[in-house]
């Protein structure tokens, strides 16, 4: 089992604050553009059919992994199991509670249903991974193994969602719904399990790949987590090449070996984990020759209270009628003043509370 450092780690918190300031350039950039960011370029990846290069969403996945590791096993063989599972589930159970009012003020109580807000799938994907590490052992073999094959039953769910009428006994959203009985609770229980965008099975594989990575790193193995990073890439790039061969013979294998972000295809996973591996190493390897990464652990620490105050800008520009209405120049400009104005105030919090 490999050694949890004490105290807060820097490199981590790094990340996070990498992860948190990619997502402010995204979404401020798609509050104040006339551009939008999920369909149209520049920023919009076709190739990949994803919102730029990476969602900073399944970056929050990654880190999210190797946070329930370490909630995990500072306690593990020190206190009793159930007190693990009551400090996870309070810790993780609160991203659920709070997705709640934010998401019914921000975009209505529907998305919520549909389990398309990104901090409750957090919520639930920690627990889970939580779960797992209490009552079982962290084994590579057993979570490489996990990754795949809960990618793969993702695929199947999918396939058999938009291919059969078996699921449209229970409703994926709010639309027309009079009355709350067991359809309406099933139907929210297989958005939360599969069907939804920040489901169970779409975030927990990435979850449980940074799990596993935080073990290298904790053992110093720099070379072996580049090498991690690029095997991931590799064989992303791999699968999309024999998606592209089936691409005109079978839709089915192309879809899954294609890359593709909103298709959730099972190729991306492998993209996913190397780029997020490969970020998260040449940050550990510069902040261990210099200070240059300092600035990014502070918007870690305070990580949550920008993704909740984010979106109330957004907010506020829709009350004042400015959202979506500069050209790109513009709002890149301003996409970086206002990222700066973020820095300075979390930076004023944190010496005024020093």
């Amino acid at each position: 089992m490999s050694p949890v450092p004490k105290g807060r780690i820097k490199y981590i918190d790094m990340f996070r604050g990498a992860a948190i300031v990619w997502m402010l350039f995204m979404n401020f950039f798609d509050f104040l553009s006339l551009t939008d960011i999920h369909s149209e370029s520049p920023l919009f990846s076709f190739s990949l059919q994803s919102p730029t290069f990476l969602s900073p969403m399944l970056l929050f996945s990654f880190v999210t992994g190797m946070a329930a590791y370490i909630l995990v096993m500072k306690r593990k063989d020190i206190v009793p199991n159930k007190e693990i599972v009551l400090h996870a589930l309070k810790r993780y159970g609160m991203y659920i509670v709070i997705s709640l009012p934010l998401t019914i003020f921000l975009f209505g109580i529907s998305r919520y249903y549909e389990w398309a807000e990104a901090i409750q799938g957090l919520g639930l994907g920690g627990a889970t991974l939580c779960l797992f590490l209490i009552y079982s052992k962290p084994t590579w073999k057993k979570y490489l193994s996990f990754m795949v094959l809960i990618t793969l039953l993702q695929s199947f769910l999918l396939f058999i969602a938009s291919n059969t009428s078996i699921f449209n006994l229970f409703p994926f959203n709010l639309e027309g719904q009079a009355t709350i009985g067991l359809t309406f609770f099933t139907g929210i229980v297989l958005n939360m399990l599969f069907r939804g965008t920040y489901s169970l099975v779409a975030f927990l594989p990435t979850m449980m790949a940074g799990m596993l990575f935080i073990k290298l790193l904790f053992d110093d193995k720099r070379r072996l987590s580049f090498v991690f990073s690029f095997s991931f890439l590799s064989i992303a790039l791999l699968l999309h090449l024999i998606g592209k061969i089936f691409q005109d013979s079978s839709g089915v294998i192309a879809s899954e070996l294609l890359l593709s972000y909103y298709g959730r295809s099972f190729s991306f996973l492998f993209y996913t984990v190397g780029m997020a591996a490969l970020i998260c190493t040449i940050i550990y390897v510069v902040q261990k020759r210099s200070e240059n990464l300092n600035w990014l652990s502070l918007f870690g620490l305070f990580s949550f209270w920008i993704y909740l105050g984010h979106f109330l800008f957004r907010r506020v520009l829709e009350w004042l009628n400015l959202a979506d209405k500069l050209p790109i120049g513009i709002s890149f400009i301003l996409t970086f003043i206002l990222i700066l104005i973020t820095y300075g105030i979390i930076y004023f919090v944190r010496r005024k509370n020093a």
